[in-house]
């Protein structure tokens, strides 16, 4: 059960509240963490229990600013509207939300546009002909096949091979950073800089791997 008295000691601490399933509990942040993340099950299921998180996050700013809520495919999707009203909640009082395993196919990737979320986690290899476009930040625990595309707002972090196309800060941020365990890319670009395979030129401003 949430409680206004725990979230305000957790707050004053420099802790932040864990939500997973339909149930609350404080948690300390370790030294050096940004974010203590969350999992809200069904939150369209738990309306109570949402409302009461979101007014106590309000009030408390410290710990809704340390707190991501991850949302899964199937939940996400289950209602966009209703998703983009949580989404839009949960950002305005300070929180940070991530669409959690999603599936790598093409009609999961068409729903984006309409989820403003801050970070995408792709599970599984997007593969040769499917263009990931997404505002914040995009992790893949997979790989990027050669004909794919990842153009993200933000960094893109990929557990796996990136040999696609990896364009980061597609919004013009200089300081996004790509990040990949097995680097062959096709092609990456972060703002307006192109980095290309020595042996390719392409006109504008580019960099060479």
């Amino acid at each position: 059960r949430l409680r206004g008295r725990g979230l305000r000691a957790a707050d004053e601490a420099g802790a932040a509240v864990v939500y997973h399933g339909n149930t609350a509990r404080p948690a300390s942040i370790p030294p050096g963490c940004s974010f203590v993340t969350g999992n809200l099950l069904e939150p369209d299921a738990s309306v109570k229990l949402v409302a009461d998180a979101f007014a106590l996050l309000a009030r408390f700013p410290r710990s809704a600013q340390r707190l991501c809520i991850e949302i899964t495919e199937s939940v996400a999707l289950h209602d966009l509207a209703n998703m983009r009203r949580f989404i839009d909640e949960a950002r305005r009082v300070g929180a940070k939300v991530a669409l959690d395993d999603f599936g790598a196919g093409y009609t999961s990737f068409s729903y984006l546009k309409e989820l403003p979320a801050d970070v995408l986690k792709i599970d599984g290899t997007v593969r040769s002909g499917a263009v990931v476009r997404f505002a914040g930040d995009v992790q893949v625990f997979g790989d990027i096949n050669p004909g794919a595309q990842i153009i993200a707002g933000g960094n893109v972090v990929v557990f796996g091979a990136l040999k696609g196309l990896a364009h980061a800060g597609c919004r013009g941020d200089e300081r996004a950073v790509i990040f990949a365990l097995d680097l062959r890319p096709t092609q990456l670009r972060i703002g307006k800089v192109i980095q290309l395979p020595r042996g390719r030129t392409l006109k504008g401003r580019t960099a060479f791997l």
